[in-house]
């Protein structure tokens, strides 16, 4: 059988057996007809398949499907997670900071019924001592810490504009504007240490916002009743006492 051999197709009428219609092909043509017509055929079914709902059926789409969701799913979890870890160091570091304001009153009552534990101090001196600090900026201490006169840290003059970093890594536990203080900004690190920084010209933190040491976190600045000139009042408390920032860091 030659596939270039040509054959006469009659079609007849089922009652009469009357010719309807012939035309002659050959075996070659018929099997090209054939096999488009299966490519389209399954092109056809495949479009069915995936371009409508029927796709659901097809073992394995759900699972896939399902998977990316899950994907999804697991992402925003993860995320949640992250964002109740940070709102719980927040709340934690804003309580220390309360107990800090307490810290100032018993500091003053301390002060004037000479009632300061200096084996107390000495202990919690050891302790920072441990910790390498970064300068939160270089310059010229032009105020020192002075507990008797309330003065909780130092300030440091320093160029204009100069950019003020984190001394530790951590969070920010504050990070607004308020008459006395002007910008400032306070950041909870490991161990219960909290670095202050005040009248920033502009604070580059919001609260909740994890830092490294040595991240800028505000500008050098001028704001606050308390401020006479662009200065930097750093301040650091240590397990709920203030101490003296120039002992543990060169500026």
């Amino acid at each position: 059988m030659r596939l270039d051999n040509t054959y006469k197709v009659l079609i007849v009428n089922d009652e009469d057996l009357k010719e309807v219609k012939n035309f002659r092909v050959t075996l070659r043509k018929f099997y090209v007809l054939l096999i488009l017509g299966l490519f389209a055929l399954i092109l056809l079914v495949t479009a069915i398949i995936f371009l409508t709902p029927i796709k659901r059926l097809v073992p394995g789409y759900g699972e896939l499907n399902s998977n990316t969701a899950f994907i999804d799913l697991t992402n925003q979890i993860k995320d949640l997670e992250e964002q109740v870890e940070n709102q719980r160091i927040y709340t934690e570091g804003f309580k220390t900071m309360i107990e800090n304001l307490d810290a100032d009153t018993e500091l003053s009552l301390a002060k004037e019924g000479n009632t300061i534990s200096t084996s107390s101090l000495s202990s919690t001196l050891s302790k920072l001592d441990q910790k390498y600090l970064i300068a939160p900026v270089k310059g010229t201490i032009s105020n020192e810490f002075d507990l008797e006169d309330e003065h909780f840290g130092v300030d440091v003059i320093a160029p204009k504009d100069e950019p003020i970093v984190a001394v530790l890594d951590g969070v920010v536990i504050q990070s607004d504007w308020s008459l006395r203080d002007g910008n400032s900004i306070s950041v909870l690190h490991p161990d219960n240490l909290i670095s202050r920084y005040q009248h920033t010209s502009v604070l580059l933190k919001e609260a909740g916002a994890k830092v490294k040491a040595g991240e800028a976190i505000a500008i050098i600045g001028n704001s606050g009743e308390q401020s006479d000139g662009p200065h930097l009042h750093f301040e650091l408390w240590f397990e709920g006492e203030a101490v003296d920032p120039a002992q543990f860091i060169l500026f």
